[in-house]
């Protein structure tokens, strides 16, 4: 798999899109078909809501609330039971691209796709539930483990900017367990349920890089529904202020009409159009940094720690068949679990790491693991970039830590570094001269005066 690292994500997820138009255009025709339904709907309770609002302002009032509140739970289950095959779908195609570089032959992608989900899946339903038992298993591990404002003492506008930040990050995680899917996908074995543990914990081990392309790619779905809420709106404003009604509730409907519309259609085009190309992107974010890691014992008993959806996760993969999935034989120490002062090093196996080994200074650490993590929120991207800094752990290890064991007690004979450091070369001291010793036992002897 290591051409998956021959380009940059963006680029390979560009490439991609491309490459996967269908899948574009079966998004602009579901999403279509929801568009004009819902203005179907809104249109005929907008009407009702102008013909009682002369006659009975009540019954106006509660057609214009059933006409706006009531589409969105079911279009919520039909994006669910039909747009999310097609998602799936094209998540499937995405990762045999990336990793294969094309398809088998004599099929479609639409047909292609729709066949590996399910034959992975078996049941729209199955793949929901491991969307979200992935997604709450990230966002866990986001909220204890990617933090900086309770372990730094910032303040003032410091602080909020980091929660501010961390809001960022907690809406930027929509697309991370579609890539963790894509890893499913790319394992294709009958325990999907299994393999979403294992992305888990590859994501656990090296979240940052990932964890970064989930921020950029929010910041650039808000610029681009912001384009698109121009591009509608403004045609949209102008017609209005061209066309001029009779009555003034006339001209407030129409109004309305056009806000919503606009708003509309900049989602649908967000939804069609940008959300593919966001789940790409991240998915090939996340194969290109989890490309030669193994699996690691620690953070498997770390997330099942914290996340009771993870551990619902890993009794669905334990009972699925009869097969032992190594982690489970895996002996961990506690205190590589409670008291680690980082992550697990990249691209270890799955044995039990040990505690007091600091981490490497790589993309994939994680610093600041303790259990009073959970008394308050992330910190946001700061802490997620300032981690190796934030863990004072790395740096000041605790008491029990800093004992050193039995068998390793220091020679007597042992000068420190920073002795080392400021003498040029080590002096042995003369012999003590006969008599008392000296009032402060802690000083050096001192040669003869001079």
């Amino acid at each position: 798999m290591s051409e998956v690292k021959a380009k940059k994500p963006f680029g390979t997820a560009v490439g991609l899109v491309t490459r996967t138009m269908p899948f574009l255009f079966l998004n602009l025709v579901v999403y279509g078909i929801f568009f004009v339904g819902t203005v179907i709907w809104l249109a005929a309770f907008g009407g009702l809501a102008y013909l009682f609002a002369e006659r009975v302002p009540l019954l106006a009032i509660i057609s214009f609330i059933i006409g706006i509140a009531a589409p969105w739970p079911l279009l919520r289950l039909a994006r669910r039971y039909i747009l999310y095959l097609v998602q799936g779908a094209h998540i499937a195609v995405a990762t045999k691209l990336l990793l294969v570089g094309e398809l088998p032959d004599g099929k479609g992608q639409v047909e292609y796709g729709r066949t590996v989900v399910k034959q992975l899946f078996r049941d729209v339903s199955v793949l929901f539930l491991i969307d979200r038992l992935v997604d709450g298993t990230v966002k866990m591990f986001t909220r204890r483990f990617v933090r900086i404002v309770d372990m730094l003492p910032l303040g003032g506008a410091v602080s909020s900017l980091a929660r501010i930040g961390a809001t960022i990050i907690n809406r930027s995680l929509s697309y991370v367990d579609e890539a963790i899917l894509s890893y499913a996908i790319a394992k294709d074995q009958p325990n999907v349920w299994r393999s979403g543990r294992h992305g888990l914990i590859l994501y656990a081990q090296a979240y940052k890089p990932i964890l970064k392309t989930a921020v950029k790619i929010w910041l650039l779905g808000r610029l681009f529904w912001i384009v698109a809420l121009l591009i509608f709106g403004v045609p949209g404003i102008l017609l209005t202020l061209m066309i001029v009604p009779e009555t003034e509730g006339l001209q407030f409907l129409l109004q309305l009409m056009v806000v919503i519309g606009a708003l509309l259609l900049a989602s649908l085009m967000e939804r069609a159009i940008f959300e593919p190309f966001a789940a790409i992107y991240t998915l090939t974010a996340f194969h290109r940094t989890i490309d030669g890691l193994e699996v690691n014992a620690v953070w498997d008993r770390r997330l099942q720690e914290v996340s009771k959806k993870f551990r619902e996760l890993v009794g669905k993969a334990q009972g699925f068949d009869q097969e032992v999935d190594p982690l489970d034989t895996v002996e961990v120490p506690p205190q590589a679990i409670q008291g680690g002062n980082g992550a697990a090093p990249q691209g270890a196996a799955p044995a039990a790491a040990p505690a007091q080994q600091p981490a490497p200074q790589s993309g994939g650490g994680l610093a600041g693991l303790t259990r009073g993590g959970a008394r308050g929120g992330i910190g946001g991207m700061l802490g997620g970039m300032l981690s190796q800094a934030a863990s004072g752990g790395q740096q000041q290890q605790s008491p029990a830590q800093q004992q050193p064991p039995a068998q390793q007690q220091p020679d007597p004979q042992y000068a420190p570094p920073q002795q080392d450091a400021q003498q040029p070369a080590p002096q042995q001291a003369p012999p003590p001269q006969p008599g008392p010793p000296p009032r402060n036992q802690d000083q050096p002897p001192q040669g003869p005066p001079a």
